[in-house]
């Protein structure tokens, strides 16, 4: 069994997902994913592209590269 894994929504768009699920519609997620993408774009993504590890893939494929 995983794991919960939980993102991080301000109270806001907690709250209007709560009060939506009593009728729920195809978009009751929508500020939460614009939320996410915003987080992510700014934060997240950014962190990971100054990473080790995606240095560390970068210089991997580019031997490669030249190896072939």
């Amino acid at each position: 069994m995983c794991p919960r894994r939980q993102v991080s929504l301000d109270s806001r768009v907690r709250e209007t997902i709560n009060r939506s699920m009593a009728e729920p519609s195809p978009h009751i997620f929508d500020d939460a994913q614009l939320q996410i993408y915003t987080l992510m774009h700014r934060d997240s993504y950014p962190r990971f592209m100054n990473s080790a590890l995606y240095k560390d893939l970068l210089r991997s494929l580019s031997e490669k590269a030249v190896e072939a």
